[in-house]
């Protein structure tokens, strides 16, 4: 987000780091979307040759920035629900960064992060076309329980937040369907500025996409809540059949355990939570494919969860941190490891980088 006399939401695309470590990344595209106001984006999704991002109508208006300067009030405390505002989403076309189709999801919601998203297969393996010519796009969104007024409370003040059951999230699925010709032409979105919830001065060449399923996955509304999604990163863009979780299974007010999302069999959840005694508190994970083994026989692919998962605990007894590693594919047994660190990592500290990139066999 560019905040400034100007408002404006950036989009970059960078080169993926190379093997040598002395290597910088390279700015390959930037494309720059002008806005009215400040709005709510955290997250966005890779979705096959698209992107997609939601705005939600919880917004500050643009002199919100200069009032938190001066001291006047916090950013969040000015954050606004908009009545009658939409929840909108944005397909934007990866090669190009452009936009090229948008729709309005009702009733509007709040939300984080997103699970995973991609394009409905055809036989090209490209993402397919529907009766139409439409293309289909599937998304997860880790969406909250509660009443968006409680999701808005956490959102003006993280300092204050508490993750209670009701603030967790749980998996929907919304499929959108849109217009889409590849190659189209890349102008159109640097001029006028605009609002993701008005309808007026959209740029023509935007196409309306339609929601054609939404709802929750038929297993997720379990007992336990969720956050902080994250997959097999070959998979991101594409259908998988897992998602790994922070799960909060003692209502203690942090997420206390780490969890495995069953995507193929409608959101099931399998829970690990032997690694973590009270007062120890979990924070995102991160998987790292195993190497070294053989192929699924018959296949000549890696099984998906075939890995391990690395995520930080908070102990409070000692008031530092451990570095738990656990079998991606068994997460009902003992950690593999415990490292105990000497110091404490901040608490759900996330967004983790690393220099290696890890691929299934083809």
């Amino acid at each position: 987000m560019l905040l400034g006399p100007s408002l404006a939401l950036n989009i970059f695309e960078i080169s993926s780091p190379s093997s040598s470590p002395s290597a910088q990344p390279v700015l390959l595209r930037q494309r720059s979307f002008p806005l009215a106001f400040i709005p709510t984006v955290h997250d966005f999704v890779l979705a096959g040759r698209f992107l997609i991002i939601f705005f939600s109508p919880f917004q500050a208006p643009p002199s919100a920035l200069a009032r938190a300067l001066l001291g006047l009030s916090s950013l969040g405390g000015q954050y606004v629900w908009k009545n009658g505002g939409k929840t909108q989403a944005w397909v934007v076309e990866k090669s190009t960064l452009r936009r090229v189709a948008e729709v309005d999801i009702d009733p509007p919601f709040s939300n984080y992060h997103f699970v995973n998203a991609w394009e409905k297969e055809g036989g090209n393996g490209e993402g397919r076309k529907t009766g139409d010519g439409d293309v289909e796009v599937e998304v997860l969104v880790a969406q909250h329980r509660s009443p968006r007024e409680k999701v808005e409370e956490q959102f003006r003040d993280m300092y204050r937040a508490d993750f209670t059951p009701e603030l967790e999230c749980e998996t929907w699925r919304y499929v959108l369907r849109f217009a889409y010709e590849e190659g189209g032409e890349e102008g159109g979105e640097e001029g006028g500025t605009e609002d993701p919830q008005e309808q007026d001065g959209r740029d023509s060449s935007v196409r309306r996409a339609r929601v054609v399923e939404a709802g929750p996955m038929p297993l997720a509304a379990s007992s336990y809540g969720y956050e902080l999604p994250t997959l097999n990163p070959c998979t991101v863009g594409k259908k998988g059949r897992f998602a790994y979780v922070n799960a909060l299974v003692r209502e203690e007010g942090f997420v206390d355990s780490v969890a495995k999302l069953h995507l193929d069999a409608g959101g099931r959840m399998e829970v690990h939570r032997s690694c973590l005694p009270p007062g120890c508190f979990a924070g995102e994970a991160v998987f790292v494919p195993r190497g070294g083994r053989d192929k699924e026989e018959g296949t000549g692919r890696q099984e998906e969860d075939d890995g391990y998962l690395l995520f930080y605990v908070l102990d409070t007894r000692r008031q530092a941190s451990d570095l738990v590693i656990l079998d991606a594919q068994r997460m009902e047994r003992p950690p593999l490891a415990v490292i105990h660190l000497p110091v404490r990592v901040p608490y759900s500290y996330h967004g983790v980088w690393t220099t290696a990139t890890f691929g299934l066999g083809q």
